[in-house]
């Protein structure tokens, strides 16, 4: 949407570098016929589907084409976990198009990259205007339509530091304006840490391996100095800063200087008769 290329079904507002002016809609990668060949040519190998699609008209045939595939292999098995995800998914509920009752009823997996927002916000308000961007990626219309959201940086493209996509997933401004692109879709702190860890991991089928402090599962872990949960939204940019210990698999990876840890083995629990 920041290149004015993602298909969507109200064309961009007018720009003065755009010789399309305001008769530009994007365009589609594929047609829908050749879209569901590629689609259906990876569900007989039993792939998992993920696609990236920004515009709604994009989000639209992206969800026509799963429908069609997720109900062919629901007929002949019933109990196939399938978490087929549409990734960025920036406008799934615009008027005429919106996907989101499709999306929870299929189970799809709406993959965010909510920094996006604070980086591009203001790019993408110039190009689709206030109404529109205050649908812009909808964490609370996701949540309450019990979609599940997996969060991710699509890095290099942006940035990998989650603190600026738990900012984003809070406040919804801009970097440059500081302006609030659809304030009723923040959501808060523990449901975007959701995002970015249990939920994930139900994305990679590793949900019983990693995403939360549980017995038995991998120690993949932050300790940060403070009260995450009750820390003020601004000082989410810096909590890079107070990371004092991260730990992938139990094995300690980064430890800051001055921070005392000293690791405890618990004994093992007892497997009752």
């Amino acid at each position: 949407i920041a290149s004015r290329s993602a298909a969507l079904s109200v064309p961009y507002l007018a720009s003065p570098d755009d010789p399309q002016g305001d008769k530009n809609v994007g365009v589609l990668r594929d047609t829908d016929e050749n879209r569901m060949k590629q689609f259906e040519l990876l569900a007989n190998f039993g792939w998992e589907i993920h696609t990236h699609a920004c515009g709604d008209v994009a989000i639209r045939q992206t969800m026509n084409v799963y429908k069609s595939l997720m109900d062919r292999i629901k007929a002949t098995n019933p109990t196939a976990d399938l978490r087929w995800s549409i990734i960025h998914d920036y406008l799934p509920d615009e008027p005429g198009t919106s996907v989101i009752a499709d999306m929870a009823h299929y189970g799809v997996i709406a993959v965010v990259n909510p920094a996006f927002l604070y980086f591009q916000g203001d790019s993408f308000l110039k190009n689709i205007g206030p109404e529109r961007m205050a649908r812009h990626t909808p964490f609370k219309t996701f949540l309450d339509a019990k979609i599940m959201m997996a969060s991710g940086s699509d890095y290099p493209t942006g940035s990998p530091d989650p603190w600026v996509g738990l900012y984003s997933m809070r406040v919804r401004k801009g970097q440059i304006s500081g302006q609030a692109f659809g304030p009723d879709q923040r959501i808060s702190l523990q449901e975007a840490l959701k995002t970015y860890t249990i939920n994930g991991a139900y994305l990679t089928y590793e949900d019983g391996l990693k995403g939360s402090l549980t017995v038995g599962k991998l120690a993949d872990l932050a300790v940060i100095d403070g009260d995450l949960l009750h820390a003020p939204d601004e000082q989410l940019l810096t909590m890079a800063s107070k990371v004092m210990l991260t730990m992938v698999g139990g094995q300690v990876k980064y430890q800051k200087p001055g921070f005392v840890f000293t690791p405890t083995v618990s004994p093992a629990p007892k497997i009752l008769p």
